[in-house]
């Protein structure tokens, strides 16, 4: 649930924000663990939040990354054409 807070809180810096897909990991993880052993484990609300906060932030890095990759790409192709000007 932490890491997953983290990753959508950390929008506006990469190293947070890439934590969300660990957070959506783990936390599917011990909802696994607790579904495999109940009478060792509860079940747990904070694994299920590490699983919404984790997707939520991988969605939101994904998205990150193509936008990222459309400036990147439209800047490249403003920058490569020559319209003849101071030539």
């Amino acid at each position: 649930m932490v890491l997953g807070i983290i990753g959508i809180t950390g929008v506006m810096f990469v190293l947070p924000f890439v934590v969300s897909p660990l957070a959506w990991y783990f936390g599917t993880v011990a909802r696994r663990e607790a579904a495999r052993e109940e009478d060792r484990w509860a079940p747990s609300s904070a694994a299920t939040a590490g699983v919404v906060t984790g997707a939520i932030g991988t969605v939101l890095l994904i998205g990150g990354a193509l936008i990222l990759l459309g400036v990147a790409a439209l800047t490249w192709v403003l920058n490569g054409t020559d319209t003849g000007y101071g030539s």
